[in-house]
Formats: structure tokens, C-alpha cells, sequence
């Protein structure tokens, strides 16, 4: 028996959404809006002054234990 993640069904849900009649999706058919970046402070001071950055916001952080 083939194991599926927990956020299998929507993933395949938006997939299927994406390649519509296709086979698979093409770039063209994914707009990125934005993304989540986690890691240490040292780890995202990296990204500071790169271009592909447009604008960041430091969210909720947590002790790592």
C-alpha cells in the first residue's frame, strides 16, 4: 500500500487545478505570490540585501528546545 502525506489530497487537488486538460503544468501556469522562509537568525541575515527579495516580515518565533 502506497503511504500518502497529511496534505497529499491538496496537493493533488491544486496540481490537477494547474495542468488543467495538460499532462503536467508548465511555468506559466504557477504565479508565486510569496513564500515562508524559516531559520536561525545568522541563516536568514543571508538573504538581507539579495535582489530577489522584495519585502520580509519576521513572523512568530519560537526557542528551539
Amino acid at each position: 500500500m502506497e503511504q500518502k502525506g497529511k496534505f497529499y489530497e491538496e496537493y493533488k487537488r491544486i496540481y490537477d487545478y494547474l495542468k488543467g486538460k495538460k499532462a503536467k503544468p508548465s511555468e506559466q501556469d504557477v504565479k508565486v505570490i510569496g513564500v515562508v522562509v524559516t531559520g536561525t537568525a545568522a541563516d536568514l541575515q543571508k538573504l538581507n540585501g539579495q535582489n530577489y527579495v522584495k519585502a520580509a516580515v519576521l513572523g512568530a518565533t519560537a526557542e528551539n528546545k
